[in-house]
């Protein structure tokens, strides 16, 4: 599945501990004595030192940052319930005690899955794993598998609204087919690798003086081969998958049949349609034509050839060339070969659209009227869509709603999604304008509203059942979504083994074969429609006396209503999104298709029964051992990272840094040794995530030898620097596109000054943080954006320890998009201290520390007594893409910008002085090793401050959409 996570609005603590560091290092020491006269001639050297420091870590940091996969802090909502263990042949289960009855199942499963992929993929996992079942309270249609900190795969228990489109019945079974090939996938790897593992644990990489060494180098694997050979995993057991969806192929062969299915469309992440999902399906096409004509070890054993590929894994044409004796740009052009006779005569209505968009909601509809939700752009606020079924009529109004199936509740509309709502719960509801929940719909997924009844997927179900609701009444377990009939009951498909029945309360009205398939409406004739399986995609069929009749010869339509007489309007999936059609029926009596892959299915028949007999293993199973959940006992070491280089003077620099971290990422052990010229630094660090309140706590210690300026080599002196530092982080509340958060930061340093000489500094820090974001896929900045900082730090400092300072700083930012993707900022910031306090600088690739007022101009940092700072930015974005098969950077969007900032600042000894500074020029949105975005500013800069002008060239790295 994806691995996009929920991210905190805070970044980590320590992390923002350890960037203050960085910063102090390169600082602290040009202002040391800055309240005393004392300076000795060492300083310089000093100096130097730490700026080496600073870059030699920097580097570091940033390669980890743009090179590591992404992975959450939180993966679970704060103070979430209690979870347990259960542990068996090597693999930990975590779970709450909700689904304590599942884990016989997930046992069974998992232990049949371990054997199949250990011989599949030819390779076992090298450490023990870990199987999280996250509670009710984290309800996202997701999952993710890694093996870095540890190998693990975490589940979270709402798949329902995604399982018509998977063409499964069942999330757990598909889920977890899916991510344990990505575990055998990542793990795969060399002698070389495996050593350095069983030393090092699971970094990324370690640096030598010749080459980086890569721990895991499938992580680097093409993303449409990982995603795609899981897809086509999940889909060999008996249990559906999404080769076996209509809409899957649908979409497949629409890109198939437009000529879009090429090397460089498939190893990048572009921003066409259809983005992530195209490696996921087109990939899981492109796997099951290998696995036909190489058989699906071969397939699967791909990973174990690429994994050889420990210090340069971005080279993937050899691997092809190697395992399957041919270049991957040959395969792919002989895939499209396979499927071009057949795509050919794939259909599409005739009708002219009415509109298009680029994301999907499902329609709904009553007597009068059809009404959906479509998004042109992903860029701003999605249309609300209305059809009159009357006259004919349609109408469309921008609507800050999230994308799903539209209620009417109260007069007002409301959405079926899955929102954080709250600090403590991500769930299932309705949600009206501006995310409003809806509290009587908490935990449920909404399926029907109708004849004053509804039906609700009750949301805590998810893993291995599907519990339907009709008015908080539980009526019983179905395998699709369902609507509700004219006389109130429900209409639903369930499934057995690759049998697909469509049931209308507890009758069965028809069954075919096949795993996909889900109901529309009721007419008022008494028929039903129906989404199912065409020969070619995904098609609108009805059922009617008896009879199965397929209304269109599209073969991609993925939703329809009736609106009068023979009348429908459509959803098509297309190769550029989503077209909105009205169209006649022309019925014609078939039935679905069923698709076939016996080069699979020889590899699913054997162990189909097995798995249909761990589905059925009662909920009230026998007791299982199990204990609690410990956050200090389930602590785990997890990886050594090492960078080792020569220095000129010390023979040696580098830094080894191990970390320790427990499966559901509750707490984090740092432990850092570094070692630059003749300067040594250690430091550990902790991080408690459990809890609503995250408390850090750090110790830092440094000690630096430098030679004296013009003594000789054994003329040294010694500096013995020490910090501790404790701190809390605090979501304060999630409402609505509202959020809020505290920070609270205690540091004491002690700083050696030689002989009986030394500084102390004493900071307590206090930052709170008030936003509000309103933000889009595809948008090149937040479409919304406002947030307020105020911060205040109180300073101690001086030898005798009595020197005091109070220092205030407040932020204010308004940003967005003024139409037509103009971006417009404005921030205003002043700050006021009692002594010069204040950091004015131009450090724009750290994170932001609120006793600094960051300029634009790269002029020296300053310290002082008030700053007032007003700044405006201005972008706007254009589509300048140009992608490379095997150049490891891309372009995607490139932007013009011009940003502006005016500063009136004070010190104690100087009066007030104001300068402007600006910039101009184009930034460039870069694709780094085809998946990381990178982005280039680059233009000319000025500054009023004595007229100084220059170039300037700045990287950022960039979230993905």
């Amino acid at each position: 599945m994806s691995s996009t996570f929920e991210h905190s609005s805070f970044c980590h603590p320590v992390q923002l501990k350890r960037d203050r560091q960085n910063q102090e290092s390169l600082f602290t020491h040009l202002t040391v004595s800055k309240n005393s006269s004392f300076c000795h001639p060492v300083q310089l050297k000093r100096d130097r030192q730490n700026q080496e420091s600073l870059f030699t870590h920097l580097t570091v940091l940033i390669l980890s940052m743009m090179l590591l996969p992404v992975t959450a802090l939180a993966q679970l909502v704060p103070s979430d319930t209690s979870y347990y263990v259960h542990e068996q042949d090597g693999y930990h289960y975590i779970f709450p005690q909700l689904y304590k009855g599942h884990i016989p199942k997930a046992v069974k499963f998992n232990e049949h899955l371990r054997t199949l992929y250990q011989k599949s993929f030819s390779w076992r996992l090298e450490e023990r794993a870990s199987l999280v079942l996250a509670s009710e309270r984290n309800q996202i249609a997701n999952g993710f598998a890694t093996v870095s900190p540890n190998t693990l795969t975490f589940f979270y228990p709402s798949g329902f609204p995604i399982l018509d489109s998977f063409a499964s019945p069942n999330w757990f079974s598909v889920l977890l087919a899916h991510e344990s090939a990505h575990l055998y996938q990542l793990d795969a790897k060399s002698k070389i690798s495996s050593l350095f593992k069983s030393i090092l644990g699971n970094p990324l990489f370690i640096i030598t003086p010749y080459v980086p060494v890569f721990i895991h180098p499938n992580q680097f694997a093409p993303v449409f081969m990982l995603e795609g050979n899981a897809v086509m995993n999940e889909s060999t057991h008996g249990i559906g998958g999404r080769l076996y969806s209509g809409q899957a192929r649908a979409q497949v062969f629409q890109l198939l049949k437009s000529g879009k299915v090429t090397p460089e469309r498939l190893f990048n992440d572009h921003l066409y349609f259809p983005y992530g999902t195209e490696k996921y399906l087109v990939g899981g096409y492109f796997n099951a034509f290998l696995a036909e004509k190489y058989g699906v070890e071969r397939t699967n054993q791909f990973f174990l050839e690429q994994g050889q590929r420990f210090i340069n894994p971005l080279v993937v044409n050899k691997t092809f060339r190697n395992h399957f004796g041919k270049s991957y740009s040959q395969l792919i052009r002989e895939f499209n070969v396979r499927w071009q006779s057949i795509v050919k005569n794939q259909k599409a209505s005739q009708e002219k659209p009415l509109y298009s968009g680029l994301s999907f909601a499902n329609f709904n509809h009553n007597s009068n009227m059809v009404w959906f939700l479509v998004q042109e752009d992903l860029k701003k606020p999605p249309l609300l869509t209305k059809i009159d079924k009357n006259q004919m009529k349609w109408q469309q109004e921008p609507i800050d709603l999230s994308m799903g199936k539209v209620f009417w509740v109260d007069g007002q509309p409301a959405v079926a999604a899955s929102l954080r709502h709250s600090v403590r719960y991500l769930e299932n509801s309705l949600y009206g304008e501006g995310l409003r929940l809806l509290p009587e719909y908490r935990s449920k997924i909404v399926q029907d509203i109708r004849g004053g009844k509804t039906a609700a997927i009750e949301g805590s179900s998810q893993f291995f059942a599907n519990r339907l609701l009709i008015d908080d009444t539980e009526f019983g377990d179905v395998h699709s979504s369902s609507i509700l009939s004219n006389s109130g009951d429900p209409i639903y498909f369930v499934q057995d083994k690759d049998q697909r029945t469509l049931m209308m309360g507890q009758q069965a009205l028809f069954t075919y074969q096949g795993f996909y398939g889900y109901p529309l409406e009721q007419t008022t004739e008494g028929a039903i429609n129906f989404i199912a399986s065409t020969p070619l995609g995904s098609g609108l069929f009805q059922w009617k006396e008896g009879k199965i009749f397929r209304l269109s010869d599209s073969d991609l339509i993925i939703d329809a209503r009736n609106i009068r007489d023979n009348q429908y309007i459509v959803a098509e999936i297309t190769s550029n999104g989503y077209d909105y059609k009205i169209i006649a029926e022309s019925p014609v009596e078939t039935s679905p298709t069923f698709y076939s892959y016996n080069h699979l299915q020889a590899e699913g028949k054997a162990e189909t029964a097995d798995m249909n007999e761990a589905m059925q293993i009662p909920q009230e199973a026998s007791e299982l051992d199990y204990r609690n959940y410990s956050v200090l006992g389930d602590l785990r070491y997890s990886s050594t990272n090492i960078s080792i280089g020569g220095a000129d003077p010390g023979g040696i620099q580098g830094y080894i840094s191990s970390t320790f971290v427990d499966p559901l990422f509750y707490n984090t052990i740092g432990l850092t040794y570094q070692r630059v010229f003749d300067s040594n630094s250690a430091a550990i660090q902790y991080m408690l995530n459990r809890y609503v309140m995250k408390p850090y706590v750090g110790y830092i210690y440094n000690e630096d030898r430098v030679k004296v300026l013009g003594g000789t080599e054994d003329d040294v002196l010694f500096y013995y620097d020490q910090q501790v530092f404790a701190g809390v982080t605090t979501p304060l509340f999630v409402w609505r596109r509202w959020s809020g958060a505290w920070n609270l930061d205690v540091s004491y340093e002690k700083n050696d000054l030689l002989g009986d000489r030394f500084e102390e500094n004493l900071d307590i820090t206090n930052s709170t943080r008030f936003s509000y974001l309103q933000s889009y896929p595809l948008a090149y900045e937040p479409y919304r954006y406002w947030a307020l900082t105020l911060a205040h730090q109180s300073i101690r400092s001086s030898y005798d320890f009595n020197d005091k300072d109070n220092v205030i700083v407040g932020q204010m930012l308004v940003s967005g998009d003024i139409g037509n993707e103009n971006y417009f900022s404005l921030q205003y910031t002043e700050g006021v201290a009692e002594k010069n306090n204040i950091r004015l600088t131009y450090n724009p690739s750290l994170k932001n520390d609120f006793v600094r007022v960051y300029r634009l101009f790269p002029e020296s940092s300053v310290d002082l007594k008030s700053v007032r700072a007003v700044e405006a930015s201005y972008k706007r974005p254009f589509d300048t893409p140009f992608y490379f098969p095997r150049f490891p950077w891309s372009f995607r969007r490139s932007a013009i910008y011009l940003e502006g900032g005016y500063y009136d600042a004070e010190t104690s000894t100087h009066l007030n002085s104001w300068f402007i500074d600006y910039r101009y020029g184009v930034e460039l949105e870069t694709l780094l090793i085809h998946r990381i975005p990178l982005r280039i500013k680059t233009g000319a800069q000025h500054t009023t401050e004595d007229q100084k002008s220059g170039l300037l060239i700045h990287f950022s790295t960039e979230k993905s959409f």
